[in-house]
């Protein structure tokens, strides 16, 4: 738990001392005119709404159920601390990012390339995770080897907006 704790507090605080650190104005001077802003904000929205969806898929049956959720077996938890991460800090920032970088703010350029660049590590994270989950203890109910590629897929298909903005930079 205090992993969990000190890493949120980590990523937040960096966050804190990235924005007081950058001149925004200065990054959307330097922007070329050729990024496309609007079809980025689009991906990261559809992004949002799937990570959402696959989230609350999971969340909402639990409500009404006085069992153990299906998705914390094999876990020993509670409940899954990246869900309450990604639903109250990083899918509501990238919402708004996104936004912002339709409308061409300097804060969506740096916020939106920060958040694609996360979610890209953490998709090769994840795959990892599970394939060496899943190697560990092939009876795993929470790792398959088989989600390793597709997370690898997820990371090389974010890497696509995140290099649209970065050769623009």
């Amino acid at each position: 738990f205090l992993l969990y704790v000190a890493t949120l507090s980590l990523a937040l605080w960096s966050v804190v001392a990235v924005v007081r650190a950058v001149d925004t104005g200065e990054l959307g001077r330097r922007i070329a005119a050729g990024t496309p802003r609007r079809a980025i904000a689009i991906f990261c929205w559809v992004l949002v709404a799937l990570n959402t969806a696959a989230w609350l898929s999971r969340i909402v049956p639990g409500l009404t159920d006085s069992s153990t959720p299906a998705f914390l077996a094999g876990t020993g938890l509670t409940t899954l601390p990246n869900y309450v991460q990604d639903l109250a800090v990083w899918l509501p920032l990238m919402s708004v990012a996104a936004m912002w970088l339709w409308r061409d703010s300097g804060w969506g350029h740096l916020v939106v390339a920060s958040l694609l660049m996360m979610w890209v590590l953490e998709s090769i994270s994840i795959a990892a995770d599970q394939y060496l989950g899943a190697v560990a203890d092939p009876a795993s109910t929470v790792a398959s080897a088989a989600m390793a590629p597709v997370f690898v897929g997820v990371g090389a298909v974010t890497a696509v907006p995140l290099l649209a903005m970065l050769r623009r930079w």
